[in-house]
């Protein structure tokens, strides 16, 4: 929506968000992204004009906050794309230099300012005070007068500060960077190449100084203005040597994209943002190939600006496709082994307890022989208590009812009928309980094909009936499942029932809940040896939030999110390097 506001481009900020800040997108999510594109652009077309005094109220019309112009040449020749793809070649590298300069003043930032506090403030005032100096006395460094603020302006601050006189080079360090950027594109006299060089220089040192500091600064209007100058600048050199049909203004709209590109390593959507900011259709082939020109070139030495910082920040987004030393990785090796589970059938204190105990999103079931049976999310938890509450009943009756569905009986000749799906769970503190993600064998030998444990030889299964209460699926919808998210557990409980310290008080916190019926049991499950690539695609196509890993016998060994993905990216070059240490210390030597 902000990208979409700002240049009047709402399909450019749709691909935007697709290109850089999803990893999944899926048709609503893709709707909704268009429907909030379109209204920030509605509304910048509907106070912008009027606020300026360009249109009257009611009015839309094409002013937004940064808007190009049309183009009054739309002609290029063919040998002037060679000239295109050798813009996008000069974007990525300079791209690719202001990305790692930018890395390591970041991280000097990080070691001596840090994130917040005081040194961050005092740094935006020093670095804000040097750069307008600077540009208010660069007149005198470039050759030319003092600026002053003519009558016929007075002190409007969009007017060009400097004396109508003064070389048109010159108006580029006083004006607005969306104003500069057209006059660049539309300016039919010629600019001094020293000062149009010199300015251009400047530009990117402070782009490569303000860039992850305190303030808003911005990345697209300070890479496409120092892109435009130096595409400005080639333009007229062209024009003076070839005669070139092409005006410089689109060599500066060339160098724009290229520079942005090759910083921001963006490619469809900006392409589109500059077609929908300029109306020029006619330039589509010469920006799809300097974008994909410039992006190819600075991918050979590092990341994009974004991706820079996010690993700089540790923020959990997958990249598209996993790291070259992943490849190498198992399930096994990336999963989280300490995970928090539920048994199928629990009492309502140990529920409360065990999701009020972490701030967890999901919960593998287990059965009481260590097997997976699928996973609940504590929305669902939590609608399923609120359900509770309006019909004040509890899905299980006692200790020795059965669960809500039939469930399997194991029956030995000697020892009688055991119920296995509804015992009450086990002793055990809950910490302990929580933990328990092994196969947990102790004296029953679980069969992972079967909802059985064999006792002994003589084992068959027996169907029981349950007539237990269950919360229907209707009842849940009508409460707003899946989507109205409720209050907190505990606003969501009668009185008697809310949790003091985590408890329940009375008979009501022994009641047995089953969890099965409300289990994901068709969700995605990895085994041990699944290759950390495909782990990376089940996450990125599907938009999943959690990935269970089961062993052989059907038992849960451990979990994956997308923390554990992007921990093992950070971690992985570094046990490589312990590896090929110990391994060329073990390695025999040959004669």
């Amino acid at each position: 929506a902000g990208v979409a506001a700002a240049f009047g481009a709402p399909i450019g900020g749709v691909l935007f968000a697709v290109e850089e800040g999803a990893t999944h997108m899926n048709p609503r999510i893709l709707v909704r992204t268009f429907v909030a594109a379109a209204a920030a652009t509605l509304t910048v077309r509907f106070f912008n004009g009027p606020m300026h005094g360009a249109s009257a109220w009611g009015v839309l019309g094409t002013e937004v906050p940064v808007e190009f112009g049309r183009f009054e040449t739309r002609k290029y020749a063919a040998w002037e794309l060679i000239v295109f793809v050798l813009f996008g070649v000069a974007g990525g590298l300079l791209g690719a230099l202001f990305n790692q300069v930018n890395l390591w003043l970041s991280k000097w930032r990080m070691r001596h300012i840090g994130g917040r506090g005081h040194k961050r403030f005092l740094e935006a005032l020093l670095v804000g005070a040097v750069i307008i100096s600077f540009n208010f006395f660069a007149h005198f460094m470039a050759g030319g007068e003092a600026p002053v603020v003519t009558e016929e302006h007075g002190m409007d601050p969009h007017a060009n500060m400097v004396a109508p006189e003064n070389p048109q080079a010159q108006k580029l360090f006083n004006m607005p960077g969306g104003e500069a950027i057209k006059a660049l594109f539309h300016e039919k006299g010629t600019f001094d190449q020293r000062v149009l060089l010199f300015f251009g220089f400047t530009h990117f040192v402070q782009m490569i100084w303000t860039y992850g500091m305190g303030v808003p600064s911005g990345l697209f209007v300070p890479s496409l203005l120092c892109g435009a100058i130096f595409g400005r600048s080639m333009g007229q050199l062209l024009q003076h040597l070839h005669g070139s049909v092409t005006s410089p203004g689109t060599f500066a709209l060339i160098g724009a994209t290229a520079m942005l590109s090759g910083v921001a390593r963006i490619t469809i959507s900006l392409a589109v943002i500059l077609l929908e900011t300029t109306g020029e259709a006619e330039w589509g082939v010469p920006l799809f190939i300097t974008v994909m020109s410039a992006k190819w070139i600075g991918d050979l030495f590092n990341k994009g600006i974004y991706d820079t910082h996010i690993e700089l920040r540790h923020v959990p987004i997958l990249e598209q496709r996993p790291e070259q030393h992943m490849k190498t990785l198992t399930a096994k090796d990336i999963m989280a082994t300490q995970v928090v589970t539920l048994p199928a059938t629990a009492r309502m204190n140990d529920v409360l307890r065990t999701i009020e105990g972490c701030t967890h999103n999901g919960f593998p079931i287990l059965d009481t022989c260590g097997h997976f049976i699928g996973m609940v999310e504590r929305s669902t938890l939590h609608h399923v208590f609120l359900s509770l509450r309006a019909r004040e009943v509890a899905l299980a009756a006692s200790d020795g009812s059965a669960a809500s569905r039939p469930a399997s009986v194991a029956v030995d000749s000697d020892d009688g009928e055991r119920d296995l799906e509804a015992s009450p769970p086990s002793a055990e503190s809950p910490t302990r309980q929580q933990h328990r993600t092994g196969g947990g064998k102790a004296d029953l030998d679980c069969n992972a094909s079967q909802e059985t444990c064999n006792i002994s030889d003589g084992v068959e299964e027996v169907e029981v009936s349950s007539t237990a209460s269950v919360v229907p699926y209707e009842e849940m919808l009508r409460h707003g499942y899946p989507r109205l998210a409720p209050a907190p557990t505990a606003q969501l409980l009668p009185p008697r029932w809310r949790p003091k310290q985590r408890q329940i008080s009375g008979e009501d916190g022994g009641r047995l809940v089953d969890l099965r019926p409300y289990a994901d049991c068709s969700g995605f499950v990895v085994q041990e040896h699944t290759s950390e690539p495909r782990c990376h695609m089940l996450f990125r196509t599907m938009g999943l939030r959690h990935l269970p890993v089961i062993g052989c016998d059907g038992s849960l060994r451990g979990i994956i999110t997308r923390k554990d993905l992007i921990d093992a990216v950070r971690e992985a070059p570094s046990s490589q390097a312990q590896h090929q240490v110990e391994a060329a210390v073990h390695e025999p030597a040959w004669n």
